[in-house]
C-alpha cells in the first residue's frame, strides 16, 4: 500500500499565480521570523547595549530619547487605533507626559554632567551610574505600562457592568 500524503492537492506555482495565493499556501516554520521582527529586535538590543556599554553620552541620549519617544508613540497609536488599544494608550499617556514634563530627562542630564567632574580624568558616567539610569528608565516604562493596563482593566469592568445591566433589564422584560 502506498503512503498517502494527508495534505490536499494544490496546483503548482507558475508565473501567473497571484502573490496572495502564494502567501495563503505558505506556512511559517518554527524559528522563522519576519524581517520586521528581526529589525525590531536588533534595534532594541542595539539601543540597550549602547546605553549600558557605549560611550557615556550614549547612555544619556538613549535614556532621553526613549523618555521623549514614548508619549509621541502613544499619542500616534491613540489617534489611529480603536478599542482596547486606544484605551491603553490614553491611559498610559498621562504618566508618560508627566514623566517628560516632570524633568526626568533633565535629571538624567544633570546627573551626567555634574556627578563626576570631567577634569579628574575619569569617565563622566561609570557603569553603576548607567545602571541607575537604566533602572530609572525601566521604572518609568513599567509605570507607564501599568497605567495603560489599569485603563484597559477599568474599561473592561465598566463594559462588563453595562452588559450585566442590559442583560438584567432584558430578563425583566421577558418576565
Amino acid at each position: 500500500m502506498a503512503h498517502e500524503d494527508p495534505t490536499p492537492w494544490q496546483p503548482p506555482l507558475d508565473g501567473k499565480t497571484d502573490i496572495a495565493q502564494r502567501m495563503i499556501r505558505s506556512e511559517r516554520q518554527p524559528l522563522q521570523f519576519s524581517l520586521r521582527t528581526i529589525f525590531i529586535v536588533t534595534t532594541g538590543s542595539c539601543v540597550a547595549f549602547a546605553g549600558l556599554f557605549g560611550p557615556p553620552w550614549a547612555a544619556v541620549v538613549t535614556a532621553c530619547s526613549l523618555l521623549l519617544a514614548i508619549p509621541i508613540a502613544l499619542t500616534t497609536i491613540a489617534i489611529y487605533s480603536s478599542g482596547y488599544r486606544r484605551t491603553f494608550c490614553i491611559g498610559a499617556m498621562f504618566p508618560a507626559g508627566a514623566m517628560v514634563f516632570s524633568g526626568l530627562p533633565n535629571l538624567i542630564l544633570t546627573f551626567m554632567l555634574y556627578r563626576v567632574p570631567s577634569f579628574q580624568g575619569r569617565a563622566l558616567l561609570g557603569y553603576d551610574d548607567r545602571v541607575r539610569i537604566a533602572i530609572a528608565v525601566g521604572v518609568a516604562t513599567v509605570a507607564i505600562l501599568a497605567s495603560g493596563v489599569l485603563a484597559v482593566g477599568v474599561r473592561w469592568l465598566v463594559e462588563a457592568e453595562r452588559d450585566f445591566q442590559r442583560n438584567r433589564a432584558a430578563e425583566r422584560e421577558e418576565d
